[in-house]
């Protein structure tokens, strides 16, 4: 049998074939484009995240006799429109409202359920003020005073409508104001505070003025938005707060035990 000597020499170069592939780069980066587009939806459909954060504003110290207290007094009317110039007619008593000294002293639920309201608007337009936050002062939780509920008992301790709210003590509640820590929400640093009384025991609301109508010139056609308010002002570089009596004209500070915030009972002429 015959063989055929073949020798196949084997290069140590590879050999290589270029095929020409055309490669575009279009779809490069779309998901992140598509994660772009779905945050800007949803901006634009909810809006950006705002910081609901609130803090706790107290009461600014006052520079002469560093109190930090803020004192409320409440003036109750016990006559009739006729005698309303009558000082002996406004007092700081519960009593005007139809309760005893002895439900005060044992708390019945009708007194239990009384309180004050105090509610803080932007302005003092009522056309187009809104409410923004409310403090509720239990009337159970204000100062007493030595008062007789019996001939036969001595004086015991019963509520009178005067606080005096502090961080310390027993009356914080109503003390502080909590408020949104940012401005960039809500940008208002100028609140206007009214205050009604609720009679748990006969179920209807009580407005309270600034000044008493005894003491105005026109005393059923005064100007509303003069006396029904005081003007709060928030620091937020401290957190702190300051309460301005503006009735004269002039921000006056009120609040510490020597010029308290006085409130006194709407009459109405009817």
């Amino acid at each position: 049998m015959s063989v055929n000597k073949f020798k196949i020499v084997k290069t140590s170069t590879d050999k290589y074939i270029d095929i020409p592939v055309e490669i575009k780069w279009d779809f490069y980066g779309r998901d992140d484009s598509i994660d772009e587009i779905q945050e800007d939806i949803i901006e634009k459909v909810i809006g950006k995240p705002k910081d609901f954060e609130l803090a706790r504003f107290e009461n600014k110290q006052y520079p002469t006799t560093y109190e930090t207290a803020v004192n409320y007094n409440f003036y109750f009317f016990s006559g009739s429109p006729t005698n309303i110039a009558n000082s002996n007619s406004w007092g700081l008593s519960y009593n005007s409202e139809g309760f005893s000294n002895k439900d005060i002293y044992y708390t019945t639920k009708p007194f239990q359920k009384s309180f004050f309201k105090l509610d803080f608007y932007d302005t003092r337009d009522s056309k187009t003020q809104k409410n923004y936050f409310t403090v509720i002062l239990y009337a159970n939780q204000s100062s007493d005073e030595l008062k007789s509920i019996s001939v036969y008992l001595p004086d015991v301790n019963i509520s009178v409508p005067k606080f005096k709210l502090d961080f310390v003590g027993s009356q914080k509640e109503g003390y502080f104001f909590y408020w949104l820590k940012s401005e960039e929400f809500l940008n208002i640093d100028t609140f206007y505070m009214s205050a009604k009384f609720f009679n748990g025991s006969a179920g209807y609301f009580i407005k309270m003025m600034n000044k008493s109508q005894g003491s105005l010139s026109d005393k059923f056609g005064f100007k509303g938005e003069d006396y029904f308010y005081y003007k709060v002002k928030l620091d937020y570089s401290d957190y702190t707060y300051q309460i301005f009596d503006f009735s004269n004209g002039t921000d006056l500070r009120v609040g510490n035990e020597g010029n308290p915030i006085n409130w006194y009972e709407y009459v109405n002429p009817k």
